[in-house]
């Protein structure tokens, strides 16, 4: 796989991307479809489509964004695809595309006692190996325990959250319930 393509996705596109973003992320972390698709309306997230060179689909990924911040909410590669490098072609062009931003995104807490507890630790591997780094922050939304990674400087919990008012509104923000696990301050 040489190359990878990020576009817009548009209505062809939408029955693949809304299978894979079912299919992919729990119903605990998958904030409603419709909703994803009015911030990318308001202009505050994007909805690419993932595609190789000739155009087949290779996975979705759902950027939220305020100024120099992209919360990387969603990104899942074809079970098909999967194996075959496209994941990190893929994740290093999304970091090209927000090259200047800090790029941060939350996985499910390494929390032995869960059932995908290996893909849980394959799953943060294959971000750091990315270029991603751990910020030291662990959080808690609408019941499910994340850390964070980031491409850029450390993300305290009150930028976290801000992100999330600023993004979503206050209300919303306070429906998920956002807390703080632990706020590690990080060497550098």
């Amino acid at each position: 796989m040489a190359q990878i393509k990020l576009t817009a996705a548009d209505a062809a596109d939408m029955p693949r991307i809304r299978a894979l973003y079912k299919q992919a992320f729990p119903s605990a972390e998958r904030m409603p479809f419709w909703m994803l698709r009015r911030k990318v309306r308001a202009g505050l997230a994007e909805l690419l489509c993932i595609a190789d060179e000739r155009g087949g689909f290779l996975g979705l990924a759902a950027p939220l964004l305020d100024g120099d911040r992209v919360l990387m909410a969603y990104f899942a590669v074809a079970p098909e695809a999967r194996g075959q490098g496209a994941g990190s072609l893929a994740l290093a062009a999304l970091l090209e595309r927000y090259r200047g931003r800090c790029v941060f995104l939350e996985i499910e807490a390494l929390e032995p006692e869960a059932g995908n507890y290996a893909q849980r630790v394959r799953r943060k591997q294959f971000y750091l190996r990315g270029g991603l780094s751990d910020c030291g922050l662990s959080v808690q939304v609408f019941g499910v325990n994340m850390e964070i990674l980031s491409s850029g400087p450390q993300v305290s919990f009150e930028e976290y959250v801000n992100f999330y008012r600023k993004v979503f509104g206050e209300r919303y923000a306070a429906f998920l319930n956002i807390r703080c696990l632990e706020e590690r301050k990080q060497n550098g």
